[in-house]
């Protein structure tokens, strides 16, 4: 399904990082193997797995799940994992789900080889999340709903508690720090 590979420059498996090519296309059929490859690259000595979708073309909701969930386990084994991830059609669905706010994409493998540290020296290797400019903040309405009756609106944080299932919190971050 994927390919793992330390890398070739010599320092990444002395280094404990590894990069997994992910498959041109993440949908129902593959998502679950993919997560199961990336969870194999969690092994022993490697801090830091970065997940190569610069080649992937589609990846669907499933696939992004998946990712998720690995994101999850990496973070439990205190490993990183990053995701390159450059714009166009894959790129999408993050940005969709929301999931492009809390994992941290990268634009190429070389920028999430670089890292957050880089960030400040160059707006290309940071993640993706970083560059994009904080939302305003929406006005929330004084609690009156129709015919001037209060409605209840739920606290953010009771929102944010209550949580998905089996899905991550968005205010996770994907990283073991």
């Amino acid at each position: 399904m994927a390919n793992q590979r330390a890398l070739a420059d010599g320092g990444g498996a002395d280094r404990g990082e590894k990069v997994v090519t992910m498959p041109a296309r993440i949908d129902l059929g593959n998502a679950r193997a993919v997560g199961e490859d990336l969870l194999a690259a969690f092994e022993a000595g490697i801090t830091l797995v970065i997940a190569d979708l610069t080649g992937t073309l589609l990846c669907t909701a499933a696939g992004v799940h998946e990712l998720a969930l690995a994101c999850e386990r990496a973070s439990a084994r205190s490993v990183e994992l990053r995701l390159a991830i450059p714009p166009g059609e894959a790129l999408k669905v993050f940005t969709l789900t929301g999931h492009d706010r809390w994992m941290p994409v990268y634009p190429s493998v070389q920028a999430a080889l670089a890292g957050p540290a880089s960030a400040e020296d160059s707006d290309a290797s940071a993640p993706l999340t970083m560059r994009r400019q904080p939302r305003r903040a929406r006005e929330r309405p004084s609690g009156r709903g129709m015919g001037g009756r209060r409605s209840h609106v739920p606290a953010p944080s009771a929102v944010h508690a209550a949580g998905s299932g089996g899905s991550p919190s968005p205010l996770r971050r994907c990283s073991p720090h």
